[in-house]
């Protein structure tokens, strides 16, 4: 017998593609009341339209400050999938009066959840890359992921983040190092910031948001 294809959801909130470990008829984000609330109809993507959502990966190697960056931001939503290796968090932001909401990923690189990140950059629209500026090898862990992402998820902005500019004196990495590696990897950009002090970190989502809304116009 013919085995029939499997079925696929999608989300009733946000339109998205519902993942494994999701419900039939909201994906994990949707799935919160307080963020249903906040949507008035279903999410659009034309420049015409005043509301935008956006999927974003934040990804580097452990102890570089991606989760101290999220932490202390203007947030709609947030949940915690341990068994994926995912924090999910849910962003709102006014770009030229347009509404956006940036549902970010905030993906754990350890080995054990390796095999999940071809499933995690499917469908993003927008990625930020993060090292630690102290240091080297956290920059080095980077470098194979611009060609991944652009494997599994097309060609999406991709900004480089470097943290920790309040610890100055134990710099490894120059300005001029993320620069080039932005450069060489055809990245939208390079920023620092102090995620510890707060410093720069609204730049960060505006930067990549920005560009996305740019690209929805030249399309």
């Amino acid at each position: 017998m013919e085995q029939k294809k499997k079925e696929r959801n999608f989300c009733k909130g946000c339109g998205n593609y519902i993942q494994f470990g999701e419900s039939k008829e909201y994906c994990i984000f949707c799935q919160s009341e307080d963020f249903l609330k906040t949507l008035e109809d279903k999410p659009l993507k034309t420049l015409e339209d005043k509301k935008f959502m956006f999927k974003i990966l934040l990804i580097g190697e452990n102890k570089v400050g991606r989760s101290t960056l999220l932490k202390d931001l203007n947030v709609l939503y947030k949940d915690r999938m341990i068994t994926l290796g995912v924090d999910f968090y849910l962003k709102e932001l006014r770009i030229k009066e347009k509404r956006v909401v940036l549902r970010i990923w905030n993906v754990s690189t350890n080995k054990a959840f390796r095999h999940l990140l071809h499933s995690f950059i499917k469908g993003s629209n927008g990625v930020l890359l993060m090292f630690d500026i102290t240091n080297l090898d956290t920059l080095m862990f980077l470098s194979n992921f611009p060609q991944l992402l652009r494997e599994h998820a097309g060609v999406i902005p991709i900004l480089l983040v470097g943290n920790k500019i309040d610890k100055e004196n134990e710099r490894e990495v120059s300005k001029e190092a993320g620069i080039t590696f932005a450069k060489n990897n055809e990245l939208i950009g390079f920023i620092e910031i102090s995620a510890k002090k707060g410093q720069n970190c609204e730049n960060v989502f505006e930067i990549l948001t920005k560009n996305l809304i740019n690209l929805l116009g030249r399309s």
